[in-house]
């Protein structure tokens, strides 16, 4: 698999979307395209590449999402609620189980609930999306318009969630209120995340002083508290997850995979707001690390 299959995959989007007139069919490509995705994210191909992958993804989703409620209000695939009894009509089955066409109830209520999102709404969704992910921060996902539809199913509509727009309120802040802006955004002790592994060396000698004693465990977490602090030193404030990047070098760094450090920085944020012990040694660590000369 090269870049070639990607650029094709963009200029045959259309035209590959437009072939879908079944679920088996739908399936069959979806699981395609997530294929491509899993070799974009292993070769670490670019967030730009990756977004591209993501639309068709999504797209095939909404899909077979107006498929599926069609087949279900049709009769010939059955609800999840629905009795097994209700599947058979003389003695012949007549409804086919979503286990049977490829696919799990999850994915079926996620699918549909995209598909929901009234098609200008969608298409305007994806046009302000696109020019945010083109720095590699972030990525278009699934569960990223399954809050939108949620959000609009609440009765939000999708122009009043854009208005909520908190680059641009943070650039006019910046702009108005540099004072304000330095409160709340204070800078970072970090350049790039490949300074993570240096620092994990400093990190062992502080913990080799005499008087610290710190499990395998409790040394992970303090360790990736630390490094989120010197990234943002108001990262305990908020409900932000840990960006992907960041997970992804902290578990390069620790020996360990990245959805296991996203586990773990859920104990930080928890261990940062009730333990005052914790959180004192986090601030320890934080402030020996952070000193510019060497220990």
């Amino acid at each position: 698999m090269d870049d070639n299959r990607i650029l094709q995959l963009r200029d045959n989007a259309r035209a590959e979307l437009m072939q879908i007139n079944d679920v088996e069919t739908g399936i069959k490509y979806l699981n395609k395209v997530k294929a491509i995705e899993a070799w974009a994210k292993a070769e670490k191909k670019s967030g730009e590449v990756q977004n591209i992958i993501a639309e068709q993804k999504i797209r095939t989703q909404r899909i077979l999402g107006k498929l599926i409620k069609e087949g279900q209000e049709a009769g010939e695939i059955a609800k999840q609620s629905e009795n097994q009894s209700n599947l058979m009509q003389d003695g012949n089955k007549v409804k086919k189980n979503l286990s049977e066409i490829g696919i799990t109830a999850k994915q079926s209520s996620t699918f549909q609930k995209i598909a929901e999102i009234p098609d200008p709404d969608f298409e305007f969704i994806l046009n302000e999306q696109k020019p945010e992910y083109a720095d590699d921060i972030n990525e278009l996902t699934t569960s990223g318009f399954l809050r939108f539809a949620e959000a609009m199913k609440n009765g939000i509509a999708v122009f009043d969630i854009f208005c909520l727009n908190y680059k641009k309120f943070y650039l006019r802040v910046k702009r108005m209120f540099p004072a304000v802006e330095e409160k709340v955004n204070p800078p970072s002790d970090l350049k790039t995340l490949s300074e993570i592994s240096d620092l994990y060396a400093k990190y062992v000698r502080l913990q080799l002083n005499p008087g610290i004693e710190l499990s395998d465990f409790d040394s992970r977490l303090r360790f990736i508290a630390v490094i989120v602090k010197m990234l943002d030193p108001l990262f305990e404030i908020d409900d932000s997850p840990i960006r992907k990047g960041l997970a992804s070098k902290l578990g390069e760094v620790l020996g360990c995979e990245r959805t296991v450090i996203s586990h773990l920085y859920k104990n930080v944020k928890n261990y940062m707001h009730i333990y005052t012990s914790f959180r004192d040694e986090v601030n320890y660590f934080y402030r020996k690390m952070a000193e510019i000369e060497n220990i």
